[in-house]
C-alpha cells in the first residue's frame, strides 16, 4: 500500500514509508528474520533523502540496524552502525540535549558492548565510561528513568573488568 503511494508522490510519502519500513524491520528482527536487514537498509536509504529534520528518525533506524547486526553476531557491521548512530546523536545533542542524551548514552553503551565482542577492551571501557558519565548527569534530572541505565552501565563495566582480571 505505502509503496504504491510512494510511486505516486515520493516527496509526500517518503517519511511515512521510511517509518513503516523501520517498524516492520523491527518486527522482523524480533523474530530473527533476515529480511529485517533489507527493510532497515531501505528505511535508512529513504531517510537519507529527506531534510535534516528527519535526522532523529534516521539515527533511530541506524541504531536498530546496529542492534540487528549485534543480535546476529555481525560485530563489525554492528560497530560501524553504532558508531554512525553515536555521531548522529552527538549532533542532535548539540541542538536539543535533554531529548537525545539518553539515546546517545544507550548507543555508546551498545558500541562498548560491540567492542567487547571484538576483543577491543580498551575501546569497550572508553564507551562504557562515556555512557555512564552521561547517565550520571541525567539521573539528577530523570531519576526513575535513568537508574536502570546506570545499573546497566555498571554491570557491563564490572563484567569487562572481570574479563581483564582473568588475563
Amino acid at each position: 500500500c505505502y509503496e504504491k503511494l510512494y510511486e505516486i508522490d515520493s516527496d509526500v510519502y517518503n517519511k511515512d514509508l521510511a517509518l513503516v519500513l523501520c517498524h516492520l524491520a523491527i518486527l522482523y528482527a524480533e523474530n530473527n528474520n533476515m529480511e529485517a536487514e533489507k527493510l532497515f537498509l531501505q528505511s535508512i536509504q529513504l531517510y537519507e533523502t529527506l531534510t535534516p529534520e528527519s535526522m532523529p528518525n534516521l539515527a533511530f533506524a541506524i541504531h536498530n540496524l546496529a542492534c540487528f547486526y549485534y543480535d546476529t553476531k555481525q560485530w563489525n557491521e554492528a560497530k560501524v552502525n553504532f558508531q554512525r548512530a553515536v555521531e548522529m546523536y552527538e549532533v542532535l545533542v548539540q541542538s536539543v540535549s535533554d531529548v537525545y542524551e539518553k539515546s546517545l548514552a544507550s548507543n555508546l553503551c551498545n558500541l562498548g558492548a560491540t567492542y567487547e565482542k571484538l576483543d577491543s577492551l580498551i575501546n569497550a571501557e572508553t564507551y562504557y565510561l562515556r555512557a555512564l558519565e552521561i547517565n550520571e548527569r541525567l539521573v539528577l534530572l530523570k531519576p526513575k528513568e535513568i537508574v536502570s541505565q546506570i545499573e546497566n552501565n555498571l554491570h557491563f563495566l564490572i563484567l569487562l573488568y572481570q574479563v581483564v582480571e582473568i588475563f
